[in-house]
C-alpha cells in the first residue's frame, strides 16, 4: 500500500515499509494460531534466496533452501518431515494498491491461481472491492 508523504506512522510499521510503500498481511491460518498467539505483531518475508523470485509453493521453498532451513509444508506441523505432501500450497498473491485506486498484481500466488490469469483475477478484485485493475498486472 502507498504511504502518504508526511503521514505519521505507527511505531510497528517502519520495518515493513520501503520506498514509500508498506506490505500488510491480513491472514491467519488456523493450524498456526497456537504458534502466533503470543506475537501480536509479526513481520513476514517471502520464501526466497537473495536475488531469486519468491517460492510459489512449499515444494519450491524446500528445493530452494538447504535441509537445515525449516519450511512450513503440508507435513511440517505433524512432525512427519520436510516432504510437502498433500494438496499444493502457494505463496500469498501480492497486489500493489496505488493511491489513485489502481491495482496491479505484484506476485502470483494462492488467491489468483484459480483464475488462470492476472487480468481475470484483477477484474474479480475490482468488481468485488473497487479500484481500477491495470492491464496485464502492470503498474
Amino acid at each position: 500500500m502507498p504511504l502518504r508523504p508526511g503521514a505519521t506512522l505507527p511505531d510497528w510499521l517502519p520495518p515493513a515499509s520501503r520506498d514509500g510503500w508498506t506490505l500488510l498481511f491480513g491472514a491467519r491460518w488456523t493450524p498456526l494460531l497456537p504458534v502466533l498467539e503470543d506475537h501480536p505483531i509479526r513481520y513476514v518475508s517471502s520464501a526466497n534466496r537473495t536475488g531469486h523470485p519468491p517460492a510459489a509453493s512449499a515444494a519450491d521453498a524446500t528445493a530452494m533452501f538447504p535441509d537445515t532451513v525449516p519450511v512450513l509444508g503440508a507435513t511440517s506441523l505433524t512432525g512427519a518431515g520436510r516432504d510437502p505432501a498433500g494438496p499444493p500450497r502457494w505463496a500469498t498473491t501480492t497486489l500493489r494498491l496505488h493511491a489513485g485506486g489502481r491495482i496491479y498484481l505484484r506476485r502470483h500466488g494462492a488467491e489468483d491461481h484459480p483464475h488462470g490469469s492476472a487480468d481475470r483475477y484483477l477484474e474479480r478484485v475490482r468488481a468485488g472491492y473497487g479500484g481500477t485493475a491495470a492491464p496485464n498486472g502492470r503498474p
